[in-house]
């Protein structure tokens, strides 16, 4: 059931805790724990969570971070047609903007940033760092599917909507 999820991650939030990982470092984490799914259309709930968890604690050589392409505006998603590509393309998205807004001390510094801040590129951020990020993410997830819907596999597309909704959800 989908509260099984929000559980799962409420759990992973709980044991990284401790953590020192930014937000951008997470994200990165999760583009390269992911790359071993890249092949599937879609891919069982157990292996998102252990993306999301893996994000954690996995740390990408530097010249991954070569590969990253920027977007200044999020791509278009569809949860049923899209694929890793897109979801690749809503990370390196984030990954940027985020950057963008590191690099504005104004910006990350604002102690009201929680109530919404606009990046340079325009786009609006509620979460800056993992925690409540998955943590916004899976209450939408909640929201949207129903407490007790089940679902075995998730979509590239609908993990990209994930993603959008840890970034832009109250």
């Amino acid at each position: 059931m989908i509260i099984n999820i929000k559980n799962n991650i409420e759990d992973i939030i709980k044991t990284n805790r401790n953590s020192n990982i930014s937000l951008k470092e997470y994200l990165i984490g999760i583009q390269y724990t992911s790359k071993d799914f890249n092949m599937k259309n879609e891919i069982r709930i157990s292996d998102f969570i252990t993306i999301l968890d893996k994000a954690f604690s996995k740390v990408p050589n530097s010249s991954f971070h070569d590969e990253i392409q920027f977007s200044k505006k999020p791509p278009m998603i569809d949860e049923e047609d899209g694929n890793y590509n897109t979801f690749k393309d809503i990370l390196f998205f984030q990954i940027n903007d985020l950057s963008c807004i590191e690099k504005d001390e104004s910006l990350i510094n604002n102690e009201l940033k929680y109530f919404g801040i606009d990046s340079q590129n325009g786009n609006r951020w509620y979460n800056f760092n993992p925690f409540t990020y998955l943590k916004c993410a899976s209450s939408w997830l909640v929201d949207y599917y129903g407490e007790s819907s089940h679902i075995d596999y998730i979509s590239w597309g609908m993990f990209a909507i994930f993603l959008e909704m840890g970034r832009s959800y109250e």
